[in-house]
């Protein structure tokens, strides 16, 4: 929860990015809590890699995401990841080697994984020189076109196979 992980990490900011139904409750959540401090919101934005680079670690608590270019960006951008291990994010996130995961809507464990991270910032840092590392090799633009053209090559050959 953000007010522990305040306690531990006091000067802690959360920024939360993007835009969407939920914003006007979370907003008032924060107010109430008395959070407005440590929590901002930024709302929509086109300067992702900027944002990117002025963060420490990248959270991604979502519920369904099969597979999040965000965490992609998070990690070519050399981030620690904190996601939930639902379908899709497993297969991009090592749990412990590019980041951190937790299940889903377990508010406790995001914020014991943040906490951990932002207290160690040698272990954060070396998963996310690992998850820059995996991004560069498996999510760049050359992988993933080579990917689709052995993708399109496959579906030609088991069409030219049928009689």
């Amino acid at each position: 929860t953000v007010p522990e992980l305040l306690r531990r990490v006091p000067d802690v900011h959360v920024l939360i990015v993007g835009d969407g139904p939920e914003r006007q409750g979370l907003e008032r959540l924060v107010a109430v809590g008395g959070l407005t401090a440590s929590v901002h919101f930024a709302g929509y934005r086109t300067d992702v890699a900027d944002v990117l680079r002025a963060a420490d670690v990248f959270v991604l608590p979502t519920l369904f995401d099969a597979q999040p270019t965000a965490i992609m960006e998070a990690m070519a951008a050399g981030l620690p990841v904190v996601s939930t291990r639902i379908t899709g994010i497993p297969d991009l996130i090592d749990d412990g080697v590019h980041g951190t995961l937790v299940p889903a809507d377990d508010r406790a464990a995001l914020a014991n994984a943040l906490i951990a991270l932002l207290e160690d910032p040698v272990w954060a840092r070396s998963l996310g020189r690992a998850g820059r590392e995996r991004a560069r090799h498996e999510f760049s633009m050359t992988q993933q076109i080579g990917k689709l053209a052995k993708l399109y090559e496959s579906l030609v050959a088991a069409r030219e196979r049928r009689p």
